[in-house]
């Protein structure tokens, strides 16, 4: 089956060659974003004083679970996604190549490095300290509650794209 031919932009330039560099610069825009603002909030939310108080070993140990679990489950999600949509798009149609550059995926994939940065310098941050404010724990339980539910969605998307009938 041939590729359907290329739109051109200009002078013997395709619509593809254009697009690409912006994607590509909007994707590493977004991934530096969320590597900022983690970082901002992991050296932030540790350094509050007021209000409820936790152990800060306790804290630790949540925010290490926390990193390695978010950063594991999304890496095997990923790498089943993309065998999954590679082994459709190989068997099935060109469609699929579309889903590569969906901006979900490197949205999702900035998150959850934020997620990651964000325990490690939170835990950084801590230090030795003996209570830190509770914010610290529920921003990372938010954080990895929200990267799960992205993770999810990307993978309904990937599964979704494949068009399988039902067996």
């Amino acid at each position: 089956m041939a590729e359907p031919p290329m739109a051109t932009v200009g002078a013997g330039h395709s619509a593809e060659r254009v697009v690409r560099p912006r994607r590509a610069l909007r994707a590493g825009l977004t991934h530096a974003v969320a590597v900022g603002v983690a970082v901002v909030l992991g050296i932030l939310l540790p350094a509050i004083d007021g209000g409820s108080r936790v152990a800060g070993d306790r804290v630790v140990a949540v925010l290490n679970v926390l990193g390695v679990g978010v950063l594991s489950v999304t890496a095997l999600i990923f790498s089943l996604m993309f065998l999954v949509v590679q082994w459709a798009a190989g068997n099935f149609s060109h469609r699929l190549a579309l889903f590569r550059t969906d901006p979900l995926v490197w949205r999702v994939f900035a998150f959850v490095i934020g997620v990651l940065v964000y325990s490690v310098t939170a835990v950084l941050a801590i230090g030795s300290r003996d209570t830190v404010s509770v914010a610290v724990p529920i921003a990372a339980l938010v954080m990895a509650a929200i990267a799960f539910v992205l993770v999810r969605r990307l993978q309904l998307v990937a599964l979704r794209s494949i068009q399988l009938s039902h067996v």
